[in-house]
Order: structure tokens, then sequence, then C-alpha cells
């Protein structure tokens, strides 16, 4: 289960986004970079390391100075948000 602070971080970030990303013609595109913004920073951390820099769990504790089971916790965390958000955003049409 995500934490409830952080999932509520999260959604007030996403609020603030609804108008962000204009530039970006495909509106899932755009869902999924409004997504990935209102991430709260240990779970944007995280995914930043294991999605886009290729980095391992291991790596990304090393990185991050936090244990594996954090780290992963956060990775699953960041998923589980970038999941919702992206669901919540179609719902609302934006």
């Amino acid at each position: 289960m995500i934490r409830p602070l952080a999932f509520l971080v999260q959604r007030i970030r996403e609020a603030f986004l609804k108008g962000a990303f204009t530039e970006v013609t495909d509106p899932r595109h755009r869902r999924y970079m409004r997504a990935m913004a209102s991430l709260p920073d240990a779970e944007h951390a995280a995914f930043r390391l294991a999605r886009i820099e290729g980095l391992n769990v291991p790596r990304i504790a090393a990185e991050l100075g936090i244990s594996n089971a954090q780290a992963e916790t956060h990775l699953t965390h960041a998923i589980e948000m970038i999941a919702s958000s992206l669901r919540r955003q179609e719902r609302k049409g934006w």
C-alpha cells in the first residue's frame, strides 16, 4: 500500500500540473509527463534511476544512500502512483 502522505503529495502536485506540458501534442504522453512530474521526490528519484538511467535496485540504493528494501519500496510506489495518476487523468479528461 502506498504511504498516505506520499499519495496526498502526488495528488496535490498533479492538480497544479493540470495545464502543464501544453507543448506536447499527444494527450497520452502529456498525461505520462504530468504523472512523472507529480511524483514525490523519493519516488521520482528511484523511478528516474531505474527507468531512465537503467540502474538496478542495489545501484539505486547506493546512489540514494538508502537500503535495498527502501529503494524497492520507492520504485514500487512510483509505479503504482504513475498508474493511478494515468487512470485519474483519463477519467477527468485531461
